[in-house]
């Protein structure tokens, strides 16, 4: 039996085959054509490494590989493979953050590090060492209160005192009542013995009691008359420089006196070494200025 040679059949003829239980040729239906623009078909490896070259984006314009498989006896099988993970889109890159910029150098951080970095000091405890002289003595540490303001000259003894005067002729100008009623003084005294009289109300409620200030000469030769060897030869008295006062008996006697002596000293008033107690000529209602040489 002859066989009819088997060879490439033209586009849309039956081919045959043989058939391996009956021994004979068989004709095959002609294989179906899709008029439809062959597929690529891409092996599983391949597709994801273009997956990752191509970002995702390649599968997803060309849609999925379909394989399609013919049997011999002209079954036609259509198997898609198993869907690929595509990778996500890329996002966008976010903004670079600012620099931050480093903060400033803190003043004498260089000079800490220095000092951490200097050699120790070796401090010998058997050397006594003392820093008595350079403190600072307390008195000199402690808060000073603030001066008080210098108290006004009484009216009418702002004019100052000139030399060139003989005594007991002082000009009227060079003399003042330290307050009203009182007896006149010399001017550069009269405030010291303001300030005497206002201690001396503050403390006993009334003001001192003085009979006698400034005496011109006339007025010296006078007490002289009438006092004797009491008064000072006329010319030589401190009543002749306005510089001397005598008290009222109740402002000298007794714990006023005493009060007197503890306080007037300080404001430049005294009664003299001669006329206390004891003296060459006891008068306890004569105090005289110490203020003027």
């Amino acid at each position: 039996m002859k066989h009819a040679q088997q060879g490439p059949s033209p586009t849309g003829t039956r081919r045959s085959r043989r058939d391996p239980v009956r021994g004979r040729h068989v004709a095959e239906k002609p294989r179906r054509r899709s008029s439809a623009a062959p597929r690529a078909t891409l092996s599983l490896t391949a597709a994801a490494a273009l997956v990752i070259a191509t970002g995702g984006t390649y599968l997803a314009e060309a849609g999925p590989v379909v394989r399609t498989t013919t049997t011999d006896d002209g079954a036609t099988t259509t198997r898609a493979p198993a869907p690929v993970a595509q990778a996500a889109p890329t996002a966008p890159a976010a903004p670079a953050a600012p620099a931050v910029q480093a903060a400033p150098a803190v003043p004498g951080a260089a000079a800490t590090r220095a000092a951490r970095q200097a050699p120790a000091v070796t401090v010998d405890r058997d050397l006594a060492v003392s820093r008595t002289d350079e403190r600072v003595p307390r008195k000199d540490r402690a808060i000073q209160p603030a001066p008080e303001p210098t108290p006004e000259n009484p009216p009418g003894c702002e004019t100052p005192v000139q030399g060139g005067w003989s005594n007991g002729r002082l000009p009227g100008d060079q003399l003042c009542a330290p307050w009203d009623g009182a007896v006149l003084v010399r001017a550069d005294v009269a405030r010291s013995l303001v300030e005497l009289n206002d201690l001396y109300t503050a403390r006993f409620g009334e003001p001192m009691c003085i009979t006698d200030g400034y005496r011109s000469y006339d007025q010296q030769v006078a007490t002289k008359a009438a006092k004797g060897y009491l008064a000072a030869t006329p010319g030589t008295s401190n009543h002749g420089w306005g510089l001397a006062v005598d008290l009222c008996p109740e402002t000298y006697a007794g714990e006023r006196g005493t009060w007197l002596h503890e306080h007037a000293p300080a404001l430049g008033w005294v009664n003299p070494d001669w006329a206390q107690p004891g003296g060459s000529k006891p008068e306890p209602w004569h105090w005289e200025s110490t203020l003027v040489p």
